[in-house]
């Protein structure tokens, strides 16, 4: 059992609000994920969050992950 979970948000391009907006947006990001004990790797506006687990727990860290990604939507 696999679902996806898109995050749809825009912020304006091309105007000084951009940037303020996207730093605004992903401000609380880290600690929502630290919450959740899972890794992030950021880049510029690319965000990735992983964990690292053994072959027996797959479906359990693809339910934890998906349980931290709605809570970023949130």
């Amino acid at each position: 059992m696999s679902s996806v979970i898109f995050i749809v948000c825009l912020v304006p391009q091309g105007s000084v609000l951009g940037p303020r907006l996207f730093v605004l947006y992903i401000a609380d990001l880290a600690d929502v994920i630290h919450q959740h004990d899972v890794k992030l790797h950021a880049y510029a506006d690319d965000s990735q969050l992983y964990m690292h687990c053994q072959r027996d727990d797959v479906a359990a860290t693809a339910t934890h992950l998906s349980q931290c990604v709605v809570d970023i939507g949130h």
